[in-house]
């Protein structure tokens, strides 16, 4: 399955509202990196879209094989 991962500047301290879909969430490196299903392209937008009005910024985004 592929997704989109998407890296934030900092850490996210708390989960987004359920009515982003299914998005995973872990630590990295002082980021936190989200996961979206790349199926989900309306979650995907939706997940960029709350980002923006909270004013969090994004360092980088790229599609990924997810893990088996």
């Amino acid at each position: 399955m592929r997704m989109y991962e998407i890296v934030l500047d900092g850490e996210l301290t708390s989960d987004l509202p359920a009515t982003a879909g299914p998005v995973g969430r872990r630590q990295e490196g002082g980021s936190t990196v989200l996961s979206v299903p790349a199926a989900g392209r309306d979650a995907l937008e939706e997940v960029l879209g709350l980002l923006e009005s909270l004013g969090i910024g994004i360092t980088a985004m790229s599609e990924v094989e997810a893990p088996a």
